[in-house]
């Protein structure tokens, strides 16, 4: 009941267009069975009706939050022809497999679960060296510079430098 797109399709252009693995949370006045049916079909980790109180809101809140706190990606995900494996840290490009270090894979997955969207070198760094315990940032130049190098075989996925900000893949047609 939104003004121009519905819940629905709100969710379906986050899931799908957008890939946005976040928590969804249909809160609405339509009750219906079938409602709460589609929008979970739709994507919605969750859906409730209003009037609702606010200690279960809050705590079916906390409950998406701890799901989406877990690994952000299936083991196993695949956009279009690439399919990338978590447990054994490979890319896969049509017929072409390649295994990447643990550090190498972590960057290439964030960057392509986030196809085609800058990410800061703060975030990107923050996020795949959480311990920091001697590290710094010429780390992840580097192992840009050495994922570059094993992607080679992959010509149509390139990961471009944003002068001053961070770095984004985009897959080429």
């Amino acid at each position: 009941m939104l003004p121009e797109l519905s819940g629905l399709d709100v969710c379906r252009l986050l899931r799908n267009k957008y890939n946005y693995q976040g928590g969804i949370i249909f809160v609405t006045a339509k009750g219906e069975l079938d409602d709460c049916v589609r929008a979970l079909n739709t994507g919605a980790d969750d859906f409730v009706v209003k009037p609702y109180k606010i200690k279960e809101l809050s705590a079916r809140l906390n409950a998406v939050l701890r799901r989406k706190d877990k690994p952000f990606i299936d083991k196993i995900y695949q956009k279009g022809n690439i399919e990338i494996n978590a447990s054994l840290c490979t890319v896969q490009c049509d017929d072409t497999k390649i295994q990447l270090r643990k550090k190498e894979f972590a960057l290439f997955e964030m960057l392509f679960v986030n196809l085609n969207n800058v990410l800061p070198r703060t975030s990107i760094f923050e996020k795949i060296w959480e311990d920091k315990m001697d590290t710094n940032m010429e780390s992840l130049d580097s192992h840009i510079y050495m994922l570059r190098k094993s992607l080679k075989v992959f010509p149509n996925i390139q990961i471009k430098s944003i002068k001053n900000i961070g770095y984004k893949m985009e897959i080429m047609q």
